[in-house]
């Protein structure tokens, strides 16, 4: 698994899409790593969080994927070519994004992916924290 750099803008980010993306082996895993005695203290924390807020992780997870476009417009735009003719594009796709937000919450594909009851907890819920 990657590590998560604090100076790297998207480094959590992609650590998080790299969760989400196994969340289904994520408990084999751990387990695995309580066996082997690695990590005692992370180790401990995931399997607390695991089994106390497992589906608000899930949660988390699956909307910051909804929200991949904001990293990969800032990996498009990196450098000091010709970038600039890709701004307002680039923009006008995000904010297209922020628009169509709430209108597909019934049709959103990352929740669904990581647990097919996720869409009817988002809107039964009253709030999520962020």
């Amino acid at each position: 698994m990657k590590g998560y750099s604090k100076i790297c803008w998207w480094s959590r980010w992609e650590v998080m899409k790299q969760l989400a993306e196994n969340f289904g082996e994520l408990e084999r895993f751990i387990n695995k790593l309580q066996e082997s005695c690695i990590g005692e203290a992370t180790t401990r924390a995931m399997t607390i969080v695991m089994s106390t807020q497992k589906r608000q992780l899930q949660l988390e997870l699956a909307l910051a994927m909804d929200l991949e476009i904001l990293c990969a417009t800032t990996y498009r735009l990196e450098g000091d070519g010709l970038e600039i003719l890709l701004v307002y594009e680039a923009l006008e796709n995000i904010r297209e994004r922020g628009r169509t937000m709430g209108m597909e919450a019934r049709n959103t594909t990352h929740i669904e992916s990581l647990h097919p009851s996720t869409p009817q907890l988002l809107r039964t819920s009253t709030a999520v924290g962020v």
